[in-house]
């Protein structure tokens, strides 16, 4: 005789069989009966294949509902600068503390690359001194002044453009908004 535990059904010394403990469990309790026969035709029919399936094409299909999102957020906040600058200030608070400081220079340093492409064919000393003067979008701006309630720890210290052609180093010590150039000639 084998064992209750067993999942064969068991046989007296009469010869007839005695239902084993998950049988009379499973007679017993109707809800259990259904629960192990839905998790056999899942397995039997790959149910965890459809699962897989239905999960990635509905992910796959929030790509182009987000792409339109995107693109109608950035065609309202184009002309809203206040209000991508208050978005982006929730976005900074929200994240981990240093990672609301990369996310600043990040979108500093594209601002910055914007403005040098659109000046692109006028790029000098003096352009370039402009463009780290940038005051937009503050107070993620280029040009960053010490604000005890915007920046509390970030500031602009100096600035400093290099002209290898010429071999000459700029620098602006401090806000480049408001402090002259003193230039350093190389090998002289």
């Amino acid at each position: 005789m084998t064992s209750a535990a067993s999942t064969t059904t068991d046989t007296d010394a009469s010869g007839a069989s005695e239902p084993t403990q998950l049988e009379k469990l499973r007679a017993k309790y109707p809800w259990l009966d259904h629960l192990i026969r839905a998790a056999g035709r899942y397995t039997e029919k790959h149910g965890d294949h459809y699962a897989a399936a239905i999960t990635f094409f509905s992910i796959l299909a929030l790509v182009p509902l987000l792409m339109v999102a995107f693109a109608a957020a950035a065609f309202v906040l184009a002309n809203n600068q206040a209000l991508l600058t208050e978005i982006q200030d929730s976005i900074t608070a929200a994240v981990p503390p240093g990672l609301g400081d990369l996310l600043n220079s990040v979108m500093r340093l594209k601002r910055v690359e914007r403005l040098m492409v659109q000046q692109r064919d006028t790029l000098d000393v003096d352009t370039l001194f402009a463009i780290l003067s940038d005051h937009s979008n503050f107070p993620r701006s280029v040009c960053k002044h010490a604000d005890p309630i915007h920046n509390p720890d970030v500031m602009t210290v100096s600035s400093v453009v290099v002209d290898l052609t010429a071999g000459e180093i700029h620098v602006r010590p401090g806000n480049p908004c408001d402090t002259a150039t003193t230039t350093v000639t190389l090998g002289a």
